[in-house]
């Protein structure tokens, strides 16, 4: 029951900055994907069991970038929505070329057990980037062409469906994209994506009445 109680722990924490920060304002949540989308790239090799299903722990971390594009996008424009993924673009950029350069620095003998570790952990990273990068592109501006599309349609209306219908199937593009580069020879593919999709879709319904708060909390 660990790895449930730290998934759900990780969902209740990232929605809930999510909020914390668009109380703050526009520029709070804008800033906020760039430091969920590093830290969910660097956990990403972590693979555990969740409800029986196979997937990361920072997943829920990752999902609640969608929310965050929503509640952008919900209450400042599509404009400042496709900021939000241009932002998050370049902070994996950012990771991938500092962490390989920091890497190749001459160390002294008290940080060689340091060394490895981190070589051992950012070896993985740029195939993880690649893979995230290409995913977080498509599916975000898919997402967020998505929301507006439907906001249209149903006049600004319906807001529950909206956010869950844009996200869910924004979040099955990009689970597909990420696995395949990322994890492709290394993990049954299929079945992985699958998973992580229904974790990822089980996330966006429990984001819903989170992005109601948004209303409260919006300046």
């Amino acid at each position: 029951m660990l790895n449930e109680v730290l998934f759900l722990l990780v969902m209740a924490l990232s929605l809930g900055t999510v909020l914390v920060f668009a109380s703050f304002g526009r520029s709070w949540l804008v800033a906020l994907p760039p430091f969920f989308l590093v830290i969910a790239n660097i956990f990403a090799p972590q693979i555990s069991t969740v409800f029986g299903i196979t997937t990361g722990l920072a997943l829920p971390l990752y999902a609640a970038i969608f929310l965050a594009t929503d509640i952008v996008a919900e209450h400042w424009g599509k404009k400042e929505a496709t900021k939000v993924v241009w932002l998050g673009l370049a902070s994996q950029v950012c990771l991938v070329v500092f962490s390989q350069i920091l890497l190749r620095a001459d160390v002294t003998a008290f940080s060689q057990p340091l060394q490895a570790a981190l070589q051992t952990l950012f070896a993985f990273t740029p195939r993880i980037v690649l893979g995230s990068v290409i995913a977080y592109i498509i599916s975000q501006h898919f997402d967020v062409w998505a929301f507006h599309r439907l906001k249209h349609r149903f006049n600004s209306k319906h807001l529950w469906l909206r956010n869950n219908m844009s996200t869910v199937c924004s979040q099955l593009i990009d689970s597909t994209i990420f696995i395949t580069i990322a994890f492709y020879g290394v993990l049954p593919v299929v079945p992985f994506i699958l998973s992580v999709w229904l974790l990822k879709t089980f996330v966006a319904v429990m984001d819903t009445p989170f992005i109601y708060l948004s209303y409260r909390l919006v300046r």
